[in-house]
């Protein structure tokens, strides 16, 4: 695995996913759609300096995002059981051998404190890092707050009592 100024760009994937501010979502799905949008917006909006391929559910492991085939982001809703923390754990240390940088993003209410620093003592081998000589850290978990308000899919004319005005032609 070769570093190189490719840790610039994994660095600013990460500031841009610490500044995403999604609304609630029930599931991983959403959360993933949601920040796929996201990413591709800031590139088409040019606040992604270079153009990069974002593309879903990428790879041998099935990463939820994957960036010019070297970084795998890998959303995590509502981690709070032993199993599920185990799975993750088995789940990131494969796409390391598949990618260069992984970003794990926990999303969701119901994150357990105890879970995720259970995740990062797991993972710590990959977390480990001053950035000197190649000693980069190549996997990152961040938490995401959401701090908006579930979103619920409403159609454009629907108004407040979920009556579409194009529903009554002559009125």
């Amino acid at each position: 695995m070769i570093f190189d100024e490719y840790v610039g760009v994994y660095e600013g994937i990460i500031d841009l996913i610490e500044e995403w501010n999604p609304p609630k979502f029930s599931n991983e799905k959403d959360y993933q759609k949601n920040l796929y949008e996201y990413l591709s917006d800031l590139q088409d909006e040019g606040k992604i300096r270079e153009e990069r391929r974002i593309l879903k559910e990428r790879g041998v492991n099935r990463a939820d995002i994957v960036i010019d085939d070297r970084i795998a982001i890998e959303l995590k809703k509502d981690l709070r059981h032993q199993p599920s923390v185990d799975r993750c754990v088995a789940q990131i240390k494969r796409m390391k051998n598949e990618y260069d940088f992984v970003i794990v993003v926990m999303v969701g209410e119901n994150n357990s404190r105890q879970h995720i620093t259970l995740l990062k003592h797991e993972l710590r081998e990959f977390l480990q890092g001053d950035g000197i000589f190649g000693n980069e850290k190549s996997i990152r978990v961040l938490q995401i707050k959401n701090e908006g308000k579930k979103k619920t899919e409403k159609k454009q004319d629907e108004n407040i009592f979920g009556i579409n005005p194009d529903d009554f032609l002559g009125f």
